[in-house]
C-alpha cells in the first residue's frame, strides 16, 4: 500500500555560544515537513528552522567599488534553487535567498514559510513566502516570491516573477519581471529578462518636462527597470554571445541582488576552438571579450578587452592565457584597504593573468592562477594556489593561498588569505569536516568544525564547533565562539 509521501522532520538544537561579555546556554526547536503532492510537485512548511550547521563564509578581500557576491550555503534555501533564478548571475539577480535571514553579517532568526515548487502539465512552478522575526537591529519581515516558467517548443521557456518585501520600517518593495528562453536547435540560444522595482518609500519622480531633452525623460521614466538581452551560438569549432544589459539607478529588488546600478552594457565574446592533430593537444581555444558600460547620460565608465587563448591538454589539463586593456571611470573615491583609497578619475591600465589546472581525474589536482599588471594609477600582483588530495577514499584535503599586493599613490594593501579544509568518512553515515582560514588583512581568524551523523535514513544528528577571532584588536581577539549539538529525526508517511 502506498504512503502519502509525507515526511515531518522535527528537530531539537542546544549549545553553548560566547561573544565578548556575554555567554550563554540555548535550546530551541523546530520542525520541516516535506509532502509530496504529486510525482513532480511538493510543498515543503518549515517552523523556525535552524542553520547552525552551514560553514562560514570564505574570507575575501574586496578590490573594487562593488559589492561582492556570497553565495547562498543553507540548504532550505538551495533546494529547487534554481527555479527561482531569474536575471544574470552574480550581477543581477532579481530573487537572491540570502536578502531572507541574513542582514551584513548577523543572522534574523524566522519564524518559519512555506514552500511549492516542481512541474504542473508543462508548468514549472516555485512559490515561497517566510516571515523573520523582530530584533533590536530589524523589523519582522515577509519575503514573498512566485515563479513561473512555461514550457514551449521543446526545451524552451516563457516566464515570469513576482518578489514582495513587505514590514520593514524603512524598506519594501515589489519587483515586477518576465522573461524568455529560446533554443533553435542543439547550438543556438536566444533569452532576455525585464523588471521593475516599486520601493514604497521611494518619492515618485516628477511627471516629466516637456521641454527637457527626450533622451533623459527617457532615462528618468526607466530608472527602476532592468533589461537584459543576448544571443548565443556554440559549436565544437567555435563559439560567440552578444549581450545587451540595462539597470537603472534606483531598481532595487527587495529580495535582490544588484552589484551595480545605472549601467548600459555591451559585451561580446568570440572563440575559435580548433581541434590539432597533436598527440598531447585535445584543443585550442582562441578568442577574445569586449565589454562597454555607460552610464544613462551616455558617460563611458568601464571599457575592457581582453584576448587570450586556452589549451586544453589530453591529460584533461588546461592552461589559459589572458591580456587586459581596461579603462574606468571612477566616480566616487573608494577605500581598498585600511587607509587606502582610490581617489576619484579617469585610469587605463594593462594587465595579463595566467591560470592552470591539472585534471581532477588524479588523487591531486592543482589550480595555479597569477594576474599583474597596472592598478588605478599603481601596480598589482595577485597569486592565488589551490592544492586538493585524495589519498584514500576517506580522506579528502585541500588548501588554498590567496596572496595580493597593491601599490597605488595613496598607499600600499598587502593580503593573504589561507584556508584549509579537511574531511574524514568514517562511513557513508558518519562524517567529519574541519574548515580554517585566516585572512592577514584584518587579521581574521575563522574555524569551523563538523560532524555529521545518519543514525537512520533522513535522519541525522550533527555536532558543531565554530570560533572566530580577530587579533588585530585590543583584548579579547575572540569575536564569536559555539560549541552545538542537534539532532533532526524523520518520520516517513
Amino acid at each position: 500500500q502506498r504512503g502519502v509521501n509525507l515526511e515531518i522532520k522535527p528537530y531539537g538544537v542546544g549549545g553553548y555560544s560566547e561573544v565578548p561579555e556575554e555567554r550563554r546556554w540555548d535550546a530551541d526547536a523546530g520542525l520541516d515537513v516535506k509532502w509530496g503532492i504529486t510525482p513532480n510537485l511538493t510543498a515543503d512548511l518549515t517552523l523556525n528552522p535552524d542553520f547552525a550547521q552551514v560553514e562560514s563564509d570564505n574570507l575575501r578581500i574586496n578590490l573594487t567599488r562593488f559589492n561582492l557576491f556570497y553565495p547562498e550555503r543553507r540548504d532550505f534555501f538551495l533546494e529547487s534553487a534554481d527555479l527561482f533564478k531569474f536575471g544574470v548571475p552574480r550581477e543581477v539577480e532579481v530573487f537572491f535567498s540570502r536578502r531572507i535571514g541574513i542582514i551584513g553579517p548577523r543572522e534574523v532568526p524566522i519564524y518559519g514559510g512555506v514552500r511549492t515548487y516542481g512541474l504542473v502539465g508543462n508548468t514549472n512552478l516555485g512559490l515561497m513566502t517566510m516571515q523573520t522575526r523582530p530584533t533590536d537591529f530589524s523589523d519582522s519581515e515577509n519575503f514573498s516570491v512566485l515563479r513561473v516558467k512555461q514550457n514551449v517548443l521543446g526545451r524552451s521557456y516563457v516566464g515570469g516573477i513576482f518578489t514582495s518585501r513587505k514590514g520593514g520600517s524603512t524598506f519594501e518593495d515589489t519587483t515586477l519581471g518576465g522573461d524568455f528562453q529560446f533554443r533553435f536547435g542543439v547550438n543556438t540560444l536566444i533569452k532576455a529578462s525585464v523588471a521593475r522595482s516599486n520601493q514604497s518609500d521611494r518619492v515618485s519622480p516628477t511627471l516629466p518636462d516637456p521641454t527637457r531633452d527626450p533622451v533623459d525623460v527617457a532615462s528618468q521614466g526607466a530608472s527602476d527597470w532592468f533589461l537584459d538581452a543576448s544571443a548565443g551560438e556554440s559549436k565544437d569549432l567555435y563559439d560567440w554571445i552578444i549581450q545587451y544589459t540595462d539597470v537603472g539607478e534606483d531598481f532595487q529588488p527587495g529580495i535582490g541582488f544588484v552589484r551595480r546600478n545605472d549601467q548600459r552594457s555591451l559585451m561580446t565574446n568570440i572563440h575559435y576552438k580548433p581541434r590539432p592533430d597533436w598527440s598531447a593537444v585535445r584543443q585550442f581555444i582562441f578568442g577574445f571579450n569586449y565589454r562597454r558600460v555607460e552610464d544613462h547620460e551616455r558617460v563611458l565608465e568601464t571599457q575592457v578587452f581582453r584576448p587570450g587563448f586556452v589549451v586544453n591538454f589530453n591529460s584533461i589539463d588546461n592552461l589559459m592565457v589572458l591580456f587586459f586593456d581596461s579603462f574606468e571611470r571612477v566616480r566616487f573615491p573608494f577605500f581598498i584597504g585600511p587607509g587606502v583609497v582610490i581617489p576619484e578619475g579617469d585610469y587605463r591600465d594593462q594587465q595579463f593573468r595566467v591560470v592552470f589546472n591539472s585534471s581532477p581525474s588524479r588523487p591531486w589536482t592543482v589550480a595555479l592562477t597569477h594576474q599583474q599588471g597596472g592598478f588605478y594609477d599603481g601596480d598589482i600582483l595577485s597569486s592565488r594556489f589551490t592544492f586538493s588530495f585524495n589519498p584514500v577514499s576517506q580522506v579528502l584535503l585541500s588548501t588554498t593561498a590567496q596572496y595580493d599586493d597593491v601599490q597605488v599613490p595613496s598607499g600600499e594593501v598587502e593580503s593573504l588569505i589561507a584556508r584549509l579544509y579537511v574531511s574524514y568518512y568514517f562511513s557513508p553515515e558518519l562524517t567529519t569536516r574541519a574548515a580554517v582560514q585566516y585572512s592577514s588583512l584584518y587579521e581574521d581568524f575563522v574555524a569551523n568544525f563538523r560532524v555529521r551523523w545518519i543514525y537512520t535514513p533522513g535522519s541525522e544528528a550533527w555536532f558543531v564547533y565554530d570560533e572566530g577571532r580577530r587579533f588585530g584588536l585590543i583584548d579579547p581577539s575572540l569575536r564569536d565562539r559555539a560549541v552545538i549539538l542537534k539532532v533532526v529525526h524523520n518520520f516517513h508517511f
